[in-house]
């Protein structure tokens, strides 16, 4: 008949189906949205930022609000260097432990009276500049012995001190002892020696007393 026709008809075209169908899902936001959500977001974390950064150079934030966010205040704060000159840990202990020693004039104004078991050495070097400052006879030679005569002042001041080694002191004394014998390749040869092991140290008249004994063989003094 027509009613159970149109039951037939409903069932068979999903009638029934529309009843039990489950509630459609939620439309997601569209990426518009999102990225204006993100936007703002990271806006609100921009302001946080330089909010914190404000107060902190205003003084307003305390060590325990650094500690908080260490490392993410805006700009450099959370990594900049709070240490400064000798406060930086490290920097007081190396000023501490090291030592400037005063440079030691190089001129024979005034010169002290080296021990007994050194002075033929002093007064071998006083002799030997004496005679190369005689001889000097163009421009080369008297800056050679100028430097010689600072050389002399130096080693003899800086020995006076007791900062030159008796090793170093010995070996400076067979160079006159040489230079008197007029064997000037040995005296060479120590000088040459010296300035290999021990330039670091006595750079400052090492360097002169090479100049002596090439001006000294020159000369045959």
């Amino acid at each position: 008949d027509a009613s159970g026709g149109y039951a037939r008809s409903a069932s068979s075209n999903g009638y029934g189906q529309v009843q039990s169908a489950s509630p459609a899902a939620q439309p997601s936001p569209s990426p518009s949205r999102q990225t204006v959500t993100s936007t703002s977001q990271r806006g609100r974390e921009q302001v946080r930022r330089r909010l914190r950064h404000e107060r902190v150079e205003s003084g307003a934030c305390g060590a325990g609000e650094l500690r908080e966010a260490p490392g993410k205040a805006y700009g450099n704060v959370g990594t900049s260097n709070p240490y400064t000159n000798a406060s930086r840990p490290g920097t007081a202990a190396a000023a501490v432990g090291k030592t400037n020693q005063a440079p030691v004039s190089g001129t024979l104004d005034t010169v002290p009276q080296l021990p007994d078991e050194y002075r033929h050495v002093q007064d071998g070097l006083l002799s030997v500049v004496a005679q190369l400052k005689a001889a000097a006879s163009n421009p080369m030679e008297r800056k050679q012995a100028a430097e010689s005569e600072k050389s002399a002042a130096i080693f003899i001041k800086t020995l006076a001190m007791g900062r030159v080694d008796a090793d170093v002191a010995d070996k400076v004394g067979s160079v006159v002892r040489s230079l008197q014998g007029r064997d000037y390749a040995t005296a060479s040869s120590i000088v040459t020696g010296l300035v290999s092991n021990h330039w670091k140290d006595h750079k400052d008249w090492l360097k002169g007393l090479k100049f002596l004994v090439q001006l000294a063989g020159k000369k045959q003094i």
